[in-house]
């Protein structure tokens, strides 16, 4: 017997959540009908998803291994909805696409595969660098287009942009952490001495300093790093807290620890990403087509 896609929608909201009384209000079923789902999941695979605590549902390295699955499982379903049924065949063109590692990691293969879908003789060529190799290299012409956390940009007057995302950055938490079962928003005196795991990749490290310094805030900054899963798997197990973008949180880490995301009172810059060229550039039917093929899908 195969597991269902309500039983593995069921386990993942479960996992996402931690606690069977807050998946069972966002599926709109009852928790028996959670607890019964999850139960026969089990009894399919041959092992224990969770671990019962008094605290909620904890996932086991099993059920971390299979959450994996189940994520890509989901996303590909979603991806099937999405699909063009008509394929464009007539247009043809390369189009050289610069990238930071960030956009690379949460961005670029799902939109390098619906355009390869929608337009199969156009040839996406990425290319993965920092901002300051972007922005040089769309000015000497080695790229065509490039995808990028458009606020990071120093050197703005020297391209065009179109809007993509824009995501509010939150304060990450561990589930057990104080302020986690907040019920408001926080300031900066809430969080005054608490220890800070702070992601140094694609400029993040000079905005967030940005705004502790417009905020007065003197973080204590303990451990510096470039993975997005170290970041969550240190948060989740309390070793700190981390001020990061709504567009890469997950609610668990790789190894079973929970997060959570808490809205800032004071104001904190967005994370937007966008395409950039350069502003003296006549973009050529191509990269009008990638532009517009990206822009339909938000």
């Amino acid at each position: 017997m195969l597991p269902t896609l309500t039983q593995m929608q069921y386990f993942r909201v479960t996992a996402e959540t931690g606690q069977v009384t807050k998946a069972a209000a966002i599926s709109n079923v009852t928790q028996s009908s959670i607890t019964i789902a999850i139960n026969s999941l089990e009894e399919i695979l041959g092992y224990k998803l969770f671990k019962r605590t008094s605290r909620g549902m904890v996932l086991t390295s099993e059920g971390v291994i299979y959450l994996r699955h189940v994520t890509g499982i989901m996303h590909a379903m979603q991806e099937s909805l999405n699909l063009v049924t008509e394929k464009n065949d007539s247009l043809t063109g390369t189009i050289r696409l610069a990238v930071t590692d960030t956009i690379s990691g949460y961005y670029l293969p799902k939109i390098w595969s619906s355009f390869q879908t929608r337009y199969p003789n156009m040839k996406l060529i990425p290319f993965e660098t920092n901002h300051d190799g972007i922005q040089t290299g769309l000015m000497n012409r080695e790229y065509d287009l490039a995808i990028v956390l458009t606020s990071n940009i120093s050197r703005k007057e020297d391209f065009k942009k179109k809007q993509l995302l824009n995501s509010q950055r939150r304060l990450w938490v561990s589930s057990s952490h104080r302020l986690a079962q907040v019920n408001k928003k926080l300031s900066f005196n809430d969080i005054e001495g608490e220890p800070f795991i702070l992601l140094s990749i694609d400029d993040h490290e000079r905005i967030v300093q940005g705004i502790w310094d417009r905020n007065s805030y003197n973080a204590n900054v303990i451990f510096r790093t470039n993975s997005f899963e170290a970041l969550r798997s240190m948060v989740a197990h309390g070793l700190g807290v981390a001020l990061v973008s709504d567009l890469f949180f997950r609610s668990w880490s790789i190894d079973g620890g929970r997060l959570v995301s808490k809205q800032m009172e004071d104001k904190l810059l967005p994370v937007e990403t966008g395409i950039i060229w350069p502003r003296t550039v006549k973009l050529n039917d191509a990269c009008q087509t990638f532009i517009d093929h990206l822009s339909n899908r938000h």
